[in-house]
């Protein structure tokens, strides 16, 4: 509990350092005079996320899959979303909030291997995606040799916990470790994760085994959802710098790079409440790595934070709505 509120406090004084460096007058200006762009930046996002959704749909084996709708899914995509926000649970308490709530329509051990399955497909997408628009910077602008380190070292390391990631749910190892991480979200969902790991475990491995192309789905859903976040980018950069302050080919591949370079900073710091100051630092480093006002870095990451708050309230809502239609998400009983 004492790292947890280190890190949180850690990352509000940087956070406020960043704020205060980049000036905060010139980030209010930005916003002032561009604030109309706030709204197709959330619609971006609403077709990002809706992609994610399918994703996550397609990770259900198909005899359950007409349990949950679409548009369910999304909404739950959304508490997920939300819950790890706002939680210092390290992205696990919103996915194991989300696997309670689909496991009312589906069986809870289905539920739960659809969940990780997505957790291994949206991140090796986000990796892919990520990482090529990182090397794209680095091919294209010219860059310190540390930084080009930086960003070589945080994408290998954070594949290789990926491919353990997925050869433990293929080999059927997860559910032992899952019970100890599911402590994070306490005892009832620790309770729950336990009673169903050795039946999570062999609903893992036929998945991995009898749907590949399912799972090839939902990495290509994942990775056009991650592009059309990365073209969210390029449009708020083409507004907050002018529309002749950059080449189009210029702005495009520099907005692939600021992207990629964000991502993989939010994957690597992934334990971080919201992220604070960590995407702020890193929108200003990689604005200031492909030759762009760090200032201007700090100001999409304000518009980000915008979008962000609009997204947690809607999942927040979602929680609000499940919690008066039953007391809580309750674990079936035995």
């Amino acid at each position: 509990m004492l790292i947890r509120w280190t890190l949180f406090f850690a990352s509000l004084a940087l956070l406020a350092l960043i704020v205060v460096d980049a000036g905060p007058f010139r980030i209010a200006a930005d916003l002032h005079a561009q604030g109309w762009a706030i709204l197709p930046f959330i619609a971006l996002s609403a077709v990002e996320n809706g992609l994610h959704s399918i994703s996550c749909r397609r990770c259900i084996v198909p005899a359950f899959r007409p349990g949950i709708s679409a548009g369910r899914m999304f909404l739950l995509y959304h508490l997920a979303y939300a819950i790890n926000l706002v939680t210092p649970t390290g992205d696990v308490g919103g996915d194991i909030a989300r696997g309670l709530a689909m496991g009312k329509q589906i069986p809870p051990a289905e539920a739960a291997s659809a969940v990780l399955i997505n957790k291994f497909t949206f991140s090796i997408a986000r990796m892919g995606v990520a990482g090529l628009c990182a090397g794209i910077a680095v091919l294209t602008f010219p860059m310190q040799p540390r930084e080009t380190l930086i960003i070589g070292a945080g994408s290998a390391l954070t594949l290789a916990a990926l491919v353990l990631f997925a050869v433990f749910q293929a080999r059927g190892l997860l559910g032992a470790a899952l019970v100890r991480v599911a402590r994070l979200g306490g005892r009832r969902r620790q309770d729950w994760m336990r009673r169903h790991a050795t039946e999570l475990d062999e609903a893992l491995r036929t998945f991995y085994r009898r749907h590949r192309r399912d799972l090839a789905a939902s990495i290509g859903f994942d990775a056009l959802g991650f592009l059309v976040g990365a073209a969210q980018r390029i449009f708020l950069m083409r507004v907050l710098l002018g529309p002749h302050a950059l080449a189009p080919a210029v702005l495009i591949l520099a907005g692939l790079g600021v992207w990629g370079i964000t991502t993989l900073a939010d994957m690597i710091f992934f334990f971080v409440v919201g992220r604070l100051g960590i995407r702020e630092g890193a929108s200003r480093a990689a604005f200031q790595a492909v030759g762009l006002s760090g200032s201007t870095g700090v100001s999409v990451s304000v518009v980000d934070r915008i979008d962000q708050l609009f997204w947690t309230f809607v999942g927040l809502g979602v929680y609000a709505a499940l919690r008066l239609r039953r007391p809580a998400i309750q674990p079936e009983p035995e």
